[in-house]
């Protein structure tokens, strides 16, 4: 509900499946609609629609005020300055809530990481933000998360079983 300044970004999701699109190699038509709308649509509700909406209770760039003042500053920021990013998305209490996802599973969704690739903007969203409750395994930010952990270690255990009945007893 963007009225009440909660950061559930499902677009971003849209714009993840795109990624996988491209990295599986399907041809232009599978990524290039879902990247854009999802990309397009994330830019205009939280650069226009949330802060219109929430009447300045929560401001979503504001959670990234540490990599700029604006959207593009964020954006440039990332971009001239990833070990700055990866500094901040790889910080000690953000490891730790890595390992918290990852864990209930044993780790299994490591298993088949192509699976997790629709919620890793999702997740760089979570990693960026300063609001530590973001990236905190028992608040209702993690649930655009849960079900790809899910997936991924359904298709990642999958893969595992094939991989051992391929061998000779």
């Amino acid at each position: 509900d963007p009225r009440r300044g909660r950061s559930g970004h499902p677009h971003l999701i849209v714009a993840g499946f795109a990624v996988l699109a491209m990295v599986d190699r399907r041809t232009p038509r599978w990524w290039t609609a879902p990247g854009v709308i999802g990309v397009a649509y994330f830019i205009v509700v939280c650069g226009w629609l949330m802060p219109r909406l929430n009447r300045n209770t929560i401001q979503f760039l504001g959670l990234y005020a540490h990599l700029g003042g604006s959207a593009g500053e964020i954006a440039v920021n990332i971009a001239c300055h990833p070990l700055q990013a990866l500094g901040i998305m790889f910080a000690p209490p953000k490891v730790a809530f890595l390992g918290a996802l990852g864990a209930p599973l044993a780790y299994a969704s490591l298993l088949s990481p192509l699976a997790l690739i629709p919620a890793l903007p999702v997740l760089a969203q979570r990693l960026l933000s300063i609001r530590a409750s973001e990236t905190m395994i028992s608040y209702h930010y993690q649930a655009e998360l849960i079900p790809f952990v899910f997936a991924a270690a359904i298709l990642g255990l999958a893969r595992l079983r094939r991989l051992l009945h391929s061998y000779p007893h």
